[in-house]
């Protein structure tokens, strides 16, 4: 066990949904912005959006194609984009290779969404898709990863959508699948987890969720694996706000944020739900654990599933298979590629104020992460077996800790926005549908398997 992940004995995870580092963290240093986001702590390489020429190209056929391009926008309103981007599998290859460059099909792939969706596709619809937030308008998120660390070199495990890559970050690995429809095909989601490890090792683990979103959705994508710890280990958020009060949290705490709509309080950050509701929650969290017994032995982590089809302008690189010797998986993926970058901020009082963190190999040179990264530091912090190909080659994020001693000041960390008034619900949204779906499968499963051992037992008191 590394001496400085020994600091740590608590590891806090909240996984918000389908926003881009550019989006979210774009504009995070740029000039013109307020001290302290108008430079790079410290003379450190950010990778955001300023001071780039950065665009998309309009496609010819779509409304306002005179223009050629949209340019990265400074700027986005609460709830943008207002129209939910692609994110499954081929829309993610058209966004990242549609164009004539590398990450230059946002706009193409944007339009064909208003199309179905029924909005305008006007250019004042479809720029949407290139801009980001600025400090001021994500004030928490932005004021973390200023008094702390920022990761601007993580990305997702998959180019695709939520199931997949909640998958990996506990399984390292989605059992071949990339997307989350068909949902009848994750029953075959079997694999260990990183939970399967700590209970085998006597650790502790939780997984808390808002009790508006009903289940789990982590219980979800692994029921066959996690269903005998549903009593146990399985939480509301009142019970994680009173853990953290009394400092009774397991080693790994899995926070959902709630992914529905019911009562116009989502907030997972899905657009176009609003992003200051989950600001909110990023907020909460932070401040309970900070006001926490156990705050100096904690580490929070804030990132985001996927990039959900807002742009960002860094190509995911390539990465080693889960199993490199498995047949292609869904789409005939081979899953040696990571997906596109999010957003993640890493808080503990053994990082440094204004750390813009890039880990670094045995040889010098940087090395990106992602969702791997956090079984391998969590395997890492308690000399835990590797699930996968996947998390035995990723980089540890260890060396952010750069600290002797705990810090000692409160940062200020400003309150969030007043969220703007959320979109009537209209139905169900296309998350809200693939969570009902799944859950159909889980359920289905569970009464076959009940049905078939009641089956089972008649035909033996029968003989």
């Amino acid at each position: 066990m590394c001496k400085k992940l020994k600091k740590i004995d608590h590891v806090v995870v909240l996984m918000m949904e389908n926003r881009s580092f550019d989006n979210m963290a774009g504009w995070l240093y740029a000039k013109g912005n307020k001290p302290p986001f108008d430079k790079v702590p410290r003379g450190q390489a950010f990778d955001g959006v300023a001071g780039k020429q950065l665009s998309n190209p309009i496609p010819k056929e779509a409304q306002d194609s005179w223009r050629r391009v949209v340019p990265v926008g400074r700027g986005s309103h609460d709830l943008d984009p207002t129209t939910d981007p692609g994110e499954v599998y081929r829309q993610v290859n058209t966004q990242v290779y549609g164009g004539r460059e590398p990450m230059k099909g946002f706009v193409q792939d944007y339009i064909g969404m208003l199309g179905k969706d029924g909005k305008p596709t006007s250019y004042a619809s479809y720029k949407k898709i290139m801009n980001g937030f600025t400090p001021d308008q994500v004030p928490v998120l932005s004021a973390l990863a200023n008094q702390y660390a920022v990761c601007d070199s993580w990305f997702c495990s998959v180019p695709s959508q939520t199931w997949a890559n909640r998958s990996f970050f506990h399984a390292g690995t989605s059992a071949g699948l990339v997307d989350n429809w068909p949902y009848i095909n994750w029953l075959k989601n079997d694999t260990a987890t990183i939970f399967n490890r700590m209970s085998d090792a006597g650790l502790s683990w939780g997984v808390y969720y808002d009790a508006q979103t009903i289940v789990s959705l982590t219980m979800l994508i692994h029921f066959k694996q996690l269903a005998k710890h549903w009593n146990a280990n399985f939480h509301f958020m009142q019970k994680f706000y009173k853990d953290a009060e009394e400092g009774t949290l397991p080693n790994y705490t899995f926070i959902e944020p709630c992914f529905n709509n019911w009562r116009g309080k989502r907030s997972d950050q899905h657009p176009p739900y609003s992003v200051a509701e989950g600001e909110r929650l990023i907020y909460d969290v932070y401040q309970a654990l900070r006001k926490g017994k156990n705050w100096r032995r904690t580490l929070f982590v804030i990132t985001y599933d996927e990039h959900g089809g807002c742009y960002d302008h860094v190509l995911p690189p390539a990465t080693t298979p889960p199993d490199p010797g498995a047949p292609a998986g869904q789409e005939g993926f081979r899953f040696d590629r990571l997906g596109v970058r999010v957003c993640t901020v890493l808080v503990s009082p053994y990082i440094e104020q204004g750390t813009v963190f890039r880990p670094k190999d045995k040889s010098g040179n940087e090395v990106p992460l992602e969702h791997g990264s956090m079984i391998r530091t969590l395997r890492k912090r308690w000399k835990l077996p590797a699930l996968t190909e996947r998390d035995r080659h990723a980089m540890d994020f260890e060396q952010v800790f750069t600290r002797k001693k705990p810090r000692q000041d409160e940062p200020h960390i400003p309150k969030p926005r007043v969220p703007e008034k959320q979109p009537p619900v209209r139905g169900i949204s296309g998350l809200e549908l693939d969570l009902a779906g799944l859950a159909a499968v889980r359920l289905g499963e569970t009464w076959a398997a009940v049905l078939n051992a009641r089956r089972a037992k008649r035909r033996t008191q029968a003989k």
